[in-house]
């Protein structure tokens, strides 16, 4: 297969994938309630109160930092509110 073939393959692979996942989530709606970020909160903390029994907590730290448009330089501050899934 050529090498642009195999991108092409790829990328609709991908989107595929991805249209996947929203059509799923779609499907379910999500619970959310809103957490307000005290002195001492990371997302760290914030995940380990929300972590679900069996759930991955580095899972719910990727999922907080999506659902809330947090990038790696984004600093908490008190009285933040975050939206954090149920």
């Amino acid at each position: 297969m050529g090498d642009f073939t195999m991108k092409a393959v790829l990328t609709l692979i991908a989107l595929v994938m991805i249209s996947g996942y929203y059509v799923i989530e779609a499907d379910h709606p999500v619970e959310m309630k809103s957490v307000k970020v005290e002195w001492d909160d990371t997302i760290w903390s914030i995940a380990e109160k929300n972590t679900l029994p069996g759930e991955d907590i580095r899972n719910r730290v990727w999922q907080i930092k999506k659902d809330n448009g947090i990038t790696d330089g984004t600093t908490l501050q008190p009285g933040d509110v975050l939206e954090v899934r149920k």
